[in-house]
């Protein structure tokens, strides 16, 4: 048995706050190397250099905010985490520069506001991620954010499912681009709609998705659910993936190992034995989803009529204490306190009346926030990075936004790369799925026994009709090069598109993956 499994076998991890509560009087010294992997049941990850520090990661559920809890998690992020707060792709906050002896207040006054860590981390049902604007955006196919709550409750802190083989990612999502990323999850539930009675909405669910060092692409049960059978759905999926799931090798750990090795016939068959019936197959009757990669950002009518939501850039998913309290105090002054976080690690204001747009985007502006920003920076992700990451080898924040600087020099603000970068392969930023995607690596420094940052290429990837992962563009690109290198590929796109294609496509015609006809730059082909 692998040490983790014997670990969780000794306490489940959901017993480790006793433990958090424990050291903030104990301190950083007391904590057994063992600890440190049940506290992540609690959203706690040791940070570089490891010397009693934490990262301390919030559940938002499909990324739902009031005011109220905004300012909580900045006063929080003020007073223990030296005004630091990134946003992350599954629609979380993460703190860092937590002390040891702070965990457990930071805990509680978060409880008390009706936000939580547990189930943050761990091998255990990560964060519900959703739609940002269900219930809000004039064309939705249907509103799930009270679908997404339900599937919430039934497994968060629920025993029989606190230990599974390793961790468990879920998305639901009713808006017409299904943008919660169902390809890439562990269950990816997505609204349909009937094409001769639009008013008939079904759900149909992909299972065994994920990213990191070997991506898959979630498979299609081909049924069709009902919304009221989603949250069963879920839990038996679950329940799948903790009694079958490989607790040998954590490399293989994750549930598309078990579905690529069952297949989607074989899982559905044990999904129906345990729901006790036979679910409803896939018709042609309804239109597929889109699965386009959009997360709102922008001006966009509400169902409501007269309002807007305001959707607004946040430079690499890094905000801070300050900007936080000017959301929450711009969604009072302006809407109804209703804030949302992106899984493109970005922020909408909701409930807008559409003649208080100009000064909310001017308050906005003032906290350094700008909603008229490029389609580059509005569509940049990057992990948490070296400065903070103990598995990362370069940094990621703030060359994302170098990058972004130099390129809207060069795109035209309407138009837009997807850039997705990681600080390792592990994937936390997503790399195999943008339009170029950049994963850090260590070269040799020419001259010296030390070694640089650099990092190899991806390009074409997405999702849409023909989802694909980025294919290799170039390899060991230094950091100081990096930019002129997109640059260049840039410029190949644009002179080689045909009919205005976007650059996935141009990718995977072949027209963009001769490298060696990209000007002279110094990197690996």
């Amino acid at each position: 048995m692998i040490h983790i499994e014997e670990i969780k076998l000794k306490m489940d991890g959901l017993d480790s706050i006793d433990l958090i509560r424990q050291f903030k009087h104990t301190g950083f010294s007391s904590i057994e190397k063992d600890h440190f992997a049940l506290m992540r049941w609690y959203g706690i990850y040791q940070q570089r250099p490891n010397d009693g520090y934490f990262m301390l990661r919030i559940k938002i559920g499909g990324g739902q905010l009031t005011a109220a809890k905004l300012r909580v998690i900045s006063s929080i992020s003020h007073d223990y985490g030296r005004d630091l707060a990134d946003i992350t792709t599954r629609q979380n906050i993460q703190l860092h520069w937590v002390a040891t002896e702070n965990l457990a207040d930071a805990i509680e006054r978060l409880q008390a506001a009706g936000l939580t860590t547990t189930a943050a981390c761990g091998d255990v049902t990560r964060n519900v991620v959703g739609c940002p604007v269900a219930g809000i955006d004039a064309h939705e196919i249907t509103d799930t954010a009270d679908t997404l709550k339900a599937v919430e409750r039934r497994l968060l802190g629920n025993r029989l499912y606190s230990n599974l083989p390793r961790k468990f990612k879920i998305s639901v999502a009713g808006c017409s681009l299904d943008c919660a990323q169902p390809l890439i999850n562990d269950i990816g539930l997505s609204a349909v709609r009937h094409r001769e009675d639009p008013g008939r909405i079904r759900f149909v669910v992909c299972v065994g998705g994920g990213l990191s060092t070997t991506p898959k692409f979630a498979k299609s049960l081909n049924v069709l659910l009902e919304e009221r059978e989603l949250p069963d759905v879920c839990e038996h999926i679950c329940g799948i993936f903790r009694d079958y799931g490989n607790r040998e090798n954590r490399k293989r750990a994750r549930m598309k190992f078990l579905v690529e090795e069952w297949g989607p016939d074989k899982f559905r068959d044990e999904l129906e034995h345990r729901l006790g019936y036979s679910m409803t197959p896939w018709s042609d009757e309804y239109i597929p989803p889109k699965m386009l990669d959009d997360d709102h950002v922008g001006i966009h009518p509400q169902k409501q009529p007269g309002l807007v939501y305001v959707g607004v850039p946040v430079k690499a998913g890094r905000t801070n204490a300050q900007q936080l309290a000017a959301v929450a105090e711009a969604s009072e002054r302006y809407g109804q306190g209703r804030v949302r976080l992106t899984n493109h690690q970005n922020i909408i204001l909701l409930d807008i009346p559409e003649n208080q747009v100009d000064p909310l985007c001017k308050d906005l502006l003032q906290a350094g926030l700008e909603v008229n920003a490029s389609q580059t920076r509005r569509l940049l992700i990057t992990c948490t990075g070296i400065q903070f990451c103990n598995l990362a080898i370069t940094e990621t924040k703030r060359v994302g936004v170098e990058l972004v600087e130099r390129l809207e020099k060069e795109i035209p603000h309407h138009e837009g790369l997807r850039l997705h970068m990681s600080g390792c392969p592990n994937s936390c930023g997503q790399f195999q799925t943008g339009d170029i995607g950049m994963t850090g690596v260590l070269i040799p420094k020419k001259g010296t026994d030390e070694k640089t940052e650099a990092y190899n290429l991806f390009a074409g990837g997405g999702y849409g009709e023909n989802p694909a992962f980025g294919r290799r563009l170039i390899l060991k690109v230094p950091r100081e090069n990096l930019a002129d290198m997109l640059v260049k590929v840039y410029r190949k796109y644009a002179e080689q598109r045909v009919n205005g294609e976007t650059f996935q496509p141009s990718v995977h015609g072949s027209r963009m993956m001769n490298c060696r006809r990209l000007p002279k730059i110094k990197g690996r082909f």
